[in-house]
């Protein structure tokens, strides 16, 4: 079904220029992206300097940033951030599920991490659901990650 419109169409021309993206772990350009279709999570980030320090520290690279948008990208992950400086922390609803096949991986590398820098952000232990396996993180947006383990 087509909508008449092109989703490069609806993509600001500043973010047609953003750095090779991971995606598979293949370096790929964002227009190559959106040719290959996809959906990222989007949350809010009260001040985007802020949360991309943060991010870097779990490991993430800025691939754009403007005064209201931001990409950033760890691996075939691609998150997106958008500018809510009105933002309340302790309020915040937002969330995202990461599923990866190397969830015990990423949990024992971020939980090694000297979280001081980030009081407000936080990791939670391993938890075996029966059905999953998931630990989350707390940014310090107030946005809930959850990290849950794909199967093999």
């Amino acid at each position: 079904m087509s909508y008449g419109i092109g989703i490069k169409a609806l993509i600001p021309k500043d973010l047609m220029i953003v750095p090779a993206l991971a995606i598979n772990n293949v370096k790929t350009s964002v227009e190559e992206v959106v040719m290959q279709d996809y959906i990222s999570a989007n949350l809010p980030a009260i001040d985007l300097n802020d949360t991309r320090q943060f991010y870097e520290f779990l490991g993430f690279q800025c691939d754009h940033q403007s005064q209201q948008w931001m990409i950033l990208s760890k691996d075939s992950l691609i998150i997106e951030f958008f500018h809510h400086p009105q933002l309340n922390p302790k309020e915040s609803w937002f969330s995202v599920c990461l599923r990866t096949k190397i969830m015990h991986d990423l949990f024992h590398y971020w939980q090694n991490l000297d979280w001081t820098a980030f009081p407000d952000a936080k990791i939670t232990e391993i938890q075996y659901l029966g059905e999953v396996d998931m630990f989350s993180i707390m940014d310090p947006n107030g946005s809930l990650i959850r990290c849950i383990q794909l199967d093999s």
